[in-house]
């Protein structure tokens, strides 16, 4: 089997996703041979003008090395993870390959840019890659706007969603010894993740005279969200706390210490974020939006999403406020969310290993 995949760097979601799928199959027993579609020895130029034209060259020396792979063998199964947007101008080349040369394709979607609203780009690149072809989705609500959207049988599309790849947190939770709830955001901060409608449910708060503590971590690169962000922290100095970019064990910590991961992102093409899962493998509340597949993993591991409203911020502070009275953070109710993420998860993970041993058949399972 060939995979065709970004793998880091640069780092991102799909990257991600992409090297722990990898790193699953082959455990598995899968053999998988990798062409690396992205430049990584260039990631420092990601962003730059030079580096669309460095992924010219390199997706050139990709496909020669595809032609090569599928000379030798004929007929294999090739695994894609498509981009959204222009990247898909990429895709079309090597799903265009792989048609005319008799691979037995696996297309793998991340993005909802093509799945909110029909796509003439990906209509085409649906055609390229031919009736047989088999989709993998990240939920339900994506498996169905993928079939109505471009006529799809539902038997060609398979559900997995990131949960399988991600492990629960070793830690025990902390004890019950907090006056005050904690709350947490995390992104590449900008409005379109939800930062604006984060710092208004701290606003929101303190003017309920509920007792909170706030984090907001993340890179801020734009004037208007460091200035929001230095505003709050100035006006609620005893409440609002911004902790800058955090990584490896840093970001465990922060995850550690939070009552509730809040998440109100209002991107277009939100698909199924991976800092919720983050969140929850240890033992977070989830609050978010509903956007791309947000309701569905949010809803299953029993947190709450809302609809993207003017009540937005005051909806949650509303929820947050009775949660407290409720005593929903408790420690018996976060070792109950640890609970259900590991039956979550291992559903998830059964859909995974039951796409690995499709995989390795003998034929493409038509059911």
């Amino acid at each position: 089997m060939l995979l065709l995949i970004d793998l880091p760097q640069p780092v991102h979601g799909m990257s991600t996703v992409n090297r722990a799928f990898l790193e699953h199959i082959r455990e598995r027993g899968v053999e998988a041979r990798v062409i690396n579609t992205v430049p990584s020895y260039a990631a420092r130029y990601f962003g730059s003008f030079w580096w669309f034209p460095v992924k010219i060259i390199h997706t050139i020396g990709c496909l020669l090395r595809l032609l090569g792979y599928l000379l030798v063998h004929p007929r294999s199964r090739v695994y894609r993870s498509v981009n959204g947007g222009i990247g898909q101008a990429f895709d079309i080349f090597y799903l265009a390959f792989c048609r005319l040369l008799g691979a037995r394709l696996y297309i793998h979607h991340h993005s909802y840019s093509y799945i909110n609203r029909p796509s003439r780009l990906f209509a085409f690149i649906n055609r390229i890659a031919g009736p047989r072809t088999v989709h993998i989705v990240l939920g339900e609500d994506m498996k169905l706007k993928l079939s109505q959207l471009y006529a799809i049988p539902l038997n060609r599309i398979r559900v997995q969603s990131n949960l399988a790849f991600f492990t629960m947190g070793d830690r025990q939770p902390e004890t019950d010894t907090k006056d005050a709830i904690i709350i947490g955001h995390l992104a590449n901060l900008t409005f379109d993740k939800g930062l604006d409608t984060f710092v208004e449910v701290c606003y929101r708060l303190a003017e309920m005279k509920v007792r909170f503590r706030a984090y907001i971590a993340g890179p801020t690169q734009d004037a208007q969200v460091k200035a929001l962000v230095e505003q709050v922290t100035q006006d609620l100095p005893e409440s609002v706390h911004y902790i800058g970019p955090l990584y490896g064990e840093q970001k465990d910590d922060f995850y550690q210490q939070l009552d509730v991961f809040v998440f109100p992102t209002k991107y277009v093409n939100e698909a199924e974020p991976l800092v919720l899962y983050e969140a929850a493998t240890h033992g977070a509340m989830l609050v978010g939006t509903r956007r791309g597949c947000m309701q569905q993993v949010i809803d299953s591991l029993g947190g709450h999403s809302f609809q993207e409203d003017e009540s937005l911020a005051a909806s949650i502070a509303g929820l947050l406020q009775q949660a407290q009275q409720q005593q929903a953070f408790a420690q018996h109710q976060r070792l109950a969310r640890s609970d259900r993420f590991a039956r979550v998860q291992r559903a998830a993970k059964q859909s995974l290993n039951s796409l690995v041993s499709e995989f390795k058949s003998s034929h493409v399972s038509r059911s």
